[in-house]
Protein backbone atom coordinates (compact mmCIF):
# COMPACT_ATOMS: atom_id res chain seq x y z
CA UNK A 1 0.00 0.00 0.00
CA UNK A 2 1.05 3.58 -0.57
CA UNK A 3 1.55 6.24 2.08
CA UNK A 4 -1.57 8.45 1.86
CA UNK A 5 0.42 11.71 1.89
CA UNK A 6 3.38 13.17 0.01
CA UNK A 7 4.63 15.00 3.12
CA UNK A 8 5.66 13.27 6.36
CA UNK A 9 6.44 15.57 9.30
CA UNK A 10 8.03 13.04 11.65
CA UNK A 11 9.02 9.36 11.73
CA UNK A 12 9.14 7.09 14.79
CA UNK A 13 10.25 3.43 14.95
CA UNK A 14 8.60 1.21 17.57
CA UNK A 15 9.90 -1.91 19.32
CA UNK A 16 8.03 -4.18 16.90
CA UNK A 17 10.03 -2.74 13.99
CA UNK A 18 7.04 -0.78 12.79
CA UNK A 19 7.43 2.69 11.34
CA UNK A 20 5.01 5.40 12.51
CA UNK A 21 4.68 8.45 10.23
CA UNK A 22 3.18 11.82 11.19
CA UNK A 23 1.25 12.90 8.11
CA UNK A 24 0.91 16.50 6.99
CA UNK A 25 -2.68 15.88 5.84
CA UNK A 26 -3.92 14.98 9.35
CA UNK A 27 -3.35 11.58 10.89
CA UNK A 28 -0.72 8.91 11.38
CA UNK A 29 0.33 6.01 9.15
CA UNK A 30 2.07 2.85 10.36
CA UNK A 31 3.91 0.32 8.23
CA UNK A 32 5.99 -2.79 8.78
CA UNK A 33 7.51 -5.48 6.63
CA UNK A 34 4.68 -8.01 6.88
CA UNK A 35 1.46 -6.00 6.85
CA UNK A 36 -0.15 -3.19 4.86
CA UNK A 37 -0.01 0.42 6.00
CA UNK A 38 -2.48 1.34 8.75
CA UNK A 39 -3.77 4.91 8.87
CA UNK A 40 -4.98 6.66 12.05
CA UNK A 41 -7.00 9.85 11.73
CA UNK A 42 -10.31 11.40 12.71
CA UNK A 43 -12.02 8.01 12.54
CA UNK A 44 -9.82 6.88 15.45
CA UNK A 45 -10.17 10.12 17.44
CA UNK A 46 -6.97 11.76 16.18
CA UNK A 47 -7.52 15.31 14.91
CA UNK A 48 -5.27 17.94 13.34
CA UNK A 49 -2.00 17.88 11.41
CA UNK A 50 0.44 15.60 13.25
CA UNK A 51 3.81 17.25 13.92
CA UNK A 52 5.49 14.75 16.21
CA UNK A 53 5.13 11.26 17.68
CA UNK A 54 6.63 10.28 21.04
CA UNK A 55 6.28 7.19 23.23
CA UNK A 56 6.19 7.79 26.99
CA UNK A 57 5.86 5.00 29.56
CA UNK A 58 4.77 2.66 26.78
CA UNK A 59 2.00 4.98 25.56
CA UNK A 60 2.14 6.47 22.07
CA UNK A 61 1.54 10.26 22.01
CA UNK A 62 0.85 12.47 19.00
CA UNK A 63 1.44 16.23 18.96
CA UNK A 64 -1.03 17.82 16.54
CA UNK A 65 -2.52 21.11 15.49
CA UNK A 66 -5.47 20.29 17.74
CA UNK A 67 -3.45 19.43 20.86
CA UNK A 68 -1.86 16.35 22.40
CA UNK A 69 -3.37 12.90 21.90
CA UNK A 70 -2.52 9.53 23.43
CA UNK A 71 -3.33 5.99 22.42
CA UNK A 72 -5.78 4.85 25.08
CA UNK A 73 -4.52 2.25 27.56
CA UNK A 74 -6.91 -0.47 26.38
CA UNK A 75 -5.72 -0.05 22.80
CA UNK A 76 -2.10 -0.13 23.95
CA UNK A 77 -2.68 -3.64 25.23
CA UNK A 78 -3.62 -4.68 21.69
CA UNK A 79 -0.75 -5.68 19.42
CA UNK A 80 0.33 -2.79 17.20
CA UNK A 81 0.21 -5.20 14.26
CA UNK A 82 -3.57 -5.41 14.50
CA UNK A 83 -6.01 -3.33 12.51
CA UNK A 84 -6.31 0.40 13.15
CA UNK A 85 -10.07 0.15 13.71
CA UNK A 86 -9.28 -1.43 17.10
CA UNK A 87 -7.24 1.62 18.08
CA UNK A 88 -8.52 4.91 19.49
CA UNK A 89 -6.80 8.12 20.50
CA UNK A 90 -7.85 10.35 23.38
CA UNK A 91 -7.09 14.05 23.69
CA UNK A 92 -4.99 14.93 26.74
CA UNK A 93 -6.79 17.62 28.76
CA UNK A 94 -7.31 20.79 26.71
CA UNK A 95 -3.72 21.40 25.70
CA UNK A 96 -3.36 23.90 22.84
CA UNK A 97 -1.71 23.24 19.49
CA UNK A 98 1.22 20.91 20.18
CA UNK A 99 4.48 20.89 18.22
CA UNK A 100 6.34 18.05 19.90
CA UNK A 101 7.31 16.25 23.07
CA UNK A 102 10.17 14.57 24.86
CA UNK A 103 9.94 11.66 27.31
CA UNK A 104 11.97 12.00 30.51
CA UNK A 105 12.17 10.39 33.94
CA UNK A 106 10.07 13.30 35.24
CA UNK A 107 7.28 12.88 32.69
CA UNK A 108 6.42 13.90 29.15
CA UNK A 109 7.34 17.50 28.33
CA UNK A 110 5.18 18.96 25.54
CA UNK A 111 5.98 22.03 23.42
CA UNK A 112 2.80 23.96 22.53
CA UNK A 113 1.79 27.38 21.31
CA UNK A 114 0.71 28.06 24.89
CA UNK A 115 4.05 27.13 26.45
CA UNK A 116 5.62 23.97 27.85
CA UNK A 117 3.48 21.44 29.70
CA UNK A 118 4.52 18.46 31.80
CA UNK A 119 2.37 15.31 31.76
CA UNK A 120 3.22 13.26 34.84
CA UNK A 121 1.31 10.31 36.28
CA UNK A 122 -1.82 11.32 34.39
CA UNK A 123 -1.67 14.94 35.61
CA UNK A 124 -0.75 17.90 33.41
CA UNK A 125 0.92 21.08 34.68
CA UNK A 126 2.14 24.17 32.85
CA UNK A 127 5.87 24.95 33.09
CA UNK A 128 6.06 28.05 30.87
CA UNK A 129 3.68 30.26 28.92
CA UNK A 130 5.75 31.27 25.87
CA UNK A 131 4.95 29.72 22.48
CA UNK A 132 7.38 26.79 22.17
CA UNK A 133 8.18 24.90 18.95
CA UNK A 134 10.65 22.30 20.13
CA UNK A 135 12.07 20.91 23.35
CA UNK A 136 15.30 18.99 23.89
CA UNK A 137 16.48 17.07 26.95
CA UNK A 138 20.17 17.66 27.65
CA UNK A 139 22.24 14.51 27.45
CA UNK A 140 25.18 16.15 29.23
CA UNK A 141 23.71 18.29 32.01
CA UNK A 142 21.32 16.73 34.52
CA UNK A 143 17.84 18.27 34.99
CA UNK A 144 18.16 20.60 32.02
CA UNK A 145 15.99 21.06 28.93
CA UNK A 146 16.23 23.53 26.05
CA UNK A 147 13.08 25.07 24.58
CA UNK A 148 12.96 26.72 21.15
CA UNK A 149 10.63 29.74 21.17
CA UNK A 150 9.59 32.63 18.89
CA UNK A 151 12.79 34.61 19.33
CA UNK A 152 15.40 32.37 20.89
CA UNK A 153 16.02 29.56 23.34
CA UNK A 154 14.82 29.16 26.90
CA UNK A 155 16.44 27.00 29.52
CA UNK A 156 14.30 24.81 31.78
CA UNK A 157 16.07 23.84 34.99
CA UNK A 158 14.82 21.77 37.92
CA UNK A 159 15.55 23.27 41.34
CA UNK A 160 14.17 22.12 44.69
CA UNK A 161 11.58 19.94 42.98
CA UNK A 162 10.20 22.65 40.67
CA UNK A 163 11.04 23.82 37.16
CA UNK A 164 12.13 27.39 36.40
CA UNK A 165 12.57 29.05 33.00
CA UNK A 166 15.20 31.52 31.86
CA UNK A 167 16.12 32.99 28.49
CA UNK A 168 19.61 32.02 27.38
CA UNK A 169 19.81 32.91 23.70
CA UNK A 170 18.00 35.57 21.69
CA UNK A 171 17.65 35.39 17.91
CA UNK A 172 15.29 37.13 15.53
CA UNK A 173 13.61 33.99 14.22
CA UNK A 174 11.60 31.04 15.48
CA UNK A 175 13.86 28.27 16.80
CA UNK A 176 12.55 25.00 15.37
CA UNK A 177 15.31 22.50 16.21
CA UNK A 178 17.84 22.02 19.03
CA UNK A 179 20.58 19.37 19.11
CA UNK A 180 23.64 18.52 21.19
CA UNK A 181 26.93 17.18 19.88
CA UNK A 182 28.80 14.35 21.54
CA UNK A 183 30.93 16.99 23.28
CA UNK A 184 27.88 18.73 24.73
CA UNK A 185 27.84 21.62 22.24
CA UNK A 186 24.31 22.96 21.71
CA UNK A 187 23.22 23.88 18.18
CA UNK A 188 19.98 25.54 17.10
CA UNK A 189 18.29 26.07 13.74
CA UNK A 190 15.56 28.54 12.90
CA UNK A 191 12.54 28.45 10.64
CA UNK A 192 14.51 30.10 7.81
CA UNK A 193 17.50 27.73 8.02
CA UNK A 194 19.80 29.84 10.22
CA UNK A 195 22.16 27.65 12.30
CA UNK A 196 24.02 28.78 15.41
CA UNK A 197 25.97 27.29 18.30
CA UNK A 198 25.00 28.36 21.81
CA UNK A 199 27.94 29.04 24.06
CA UNK A 200 27.76 28.89 27.84
CA UNK A 201 29.98 30.30 30.51
CA UNK A 202 31.96 27.59 32.27
CA UNK A 203 29.76 25.94 34.88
Amino acid sequence: AEIPDDIVNHVYADEQEGLWMALNSNGIARSDAISPISVYGEQTGLEGIVYDIERHQGILHAATGSGLYELDRISNEVSERQASNRTTFQRVDDLPMAWGGVSTAYGLFVATDGGVYLKQEGEVSQISEENTYTIHLSEHVEDRLYAGVDDGVNLLVRENGTWRTEEIEEVSKEVRSIRESGKGEVWISTVDGYVKQIRFEEE
